[in-house]
């Protein structure tokens, strides 16, 4: 799915959340776009008008009746635009306009291989708010079917959250997802993203299920990233069809824990509401990058999208999130392959 400049892609997620996809950026930016990659398994025909409108290329900002705050940002009635944001390097801008109607259309103009901090800094977050203003809060989780139920695994990137699914899905239990699950009355469903995989995150289990070409390409990103300091991280894309068996798209939430890293495999359960305080703060972490758009949409109460996110975050958790599950912080070692298998299992069970 690397559509020409001229075409528009549609995407509906689980058929709860869509949008749209049009690029005018140049062939090397599209090239190294994550969000063709991220949601192929979505494309659809033009329906239902889209929540959310991302629009790549260079852009004219609507500057006019706006206040600039911090000689960055031009915020006004349903407006927001960032004139420049940088990570190590690379920079790009970016505006949304908030219609009365609730549409979002997010331009960003991104510089080579600054198109991917800007996904994740800015298009992520704002798709993570619009299928939470609709209702349907993501939470940054894996997850496995035990069971009658799923349980989701939540935490950072690096937390673990692909390790423990897949190695758990090596032994039989189904896979619901890898990085992001929408919560909805009670049900946890499961977003079908490729892994990102990096050598912090890879299993034995993953590594028999690559190829020599992948495994190749693999080391050559480890090296790219050691050479650099750090400054090229690029991710290995994998379907999860590649590495798992069987995979349910959605069942009943049963259990969900905090990942943390620990010398062995410890629970600690928590009540509700301090899973969902949790949940929120990883949130904030996940998106740091984005704090300041938050916070200067805040600042001026537009967008409204933008400046009332967390609290509506908060209360789709409240309103979504099953009563009689188990939640918990569960500490899992750096070397999960040598935890046997018995002792993930009755965590399950």
């Amino acid at each position: 799915m690397r559509p020409s400049a001229t075409e528009t892609t549609h995407v509906s997620v689980n058929g709860l959340v869509r949008l749209e996809i049009s690029d005018q950026s140049n062939p090397v930016v599209r090239r190294f776009n994550p969000i063709y990659p991220d949601y192929r398994e979505y494309v659809v025909g033009p329906g239902t008008p889209a929540g959310l409108q991302v629009r790549f290329g260079r852009f004219n900002p609507e500057i006019k009746d706006t206040v600039l705050l911090d000689d960055r940002f031009s915020v006004g009635e349903g407006y927001l635009y960032c004139k420049r944001d940088t990570y190590k390097h690379t920079s790009w801008a970016f505006d949304i306009k908030e219609s009365r109607d609730g549409v979002i259309r997010l331009r960003v103009d991104a510089r080579f291989l600054g198109i991917m901090p800007a996904y994740s800094a800015i298009v992520e977050p704002i798709f993570g708010a619009v299928a939470a203003a609709a209702g349907y809060p993501i939470i940054h989780a894996s997850g496995i079917m035990a069971g009658d139920g799923v349980v989701l695994f939540a935490g950072r990137g690096g937390a673990g959250k692909t390790k423990l699914a897949t190695r758990l899905s090596s032994v039989g239990f189904p896979f619901v997802s890898d990085d992001r699950t929408i919560v909805s009355e009670g049900q946890a469903i499961g977003i079908q993203r490729p892994l990102n995989l990096f050598n912090y995150n890879l299993t034995k289990t993953i590594r028999s299920r690559l190829s020599g070409r992948q495994l190749l390409s693999l080391a050559s990103r480890n090296l790219a990233y050691r050479l650099t300091g750090g400054k090229a991280k690029f991710f290995l894309k994998v379907s999860p069809r590649q590495i798992h068996d069987r995979i349910v798209a959605s069942a009943r939430l049963k259990s969900m824990f905090i990942l943390k890293s620990g010398p062995r495999i410890a629970l600690r359960s928590i009540s509700r509401t301090e899973m969902i305080r949790a949940l929120v703060l990883n949130e904030h972490l996940q998106y740091a990058m984005a704090e300041r758009y938050f916070l200067a949409a805040g600042y001026y109460g537009s967008p409204r999208l933008l400046a009332n996110h967390w609290s509506v975050y908060e209360t789709g958790l409240q309103n979504n999130l099953p009563e009689n599950a188990e939640y918990g912080f569960l500490e899992i070692p750096t070397n999960l392959d040598a935890v046997p298998d018995q002792e993930l299992e009755t965590l399950l069970r």
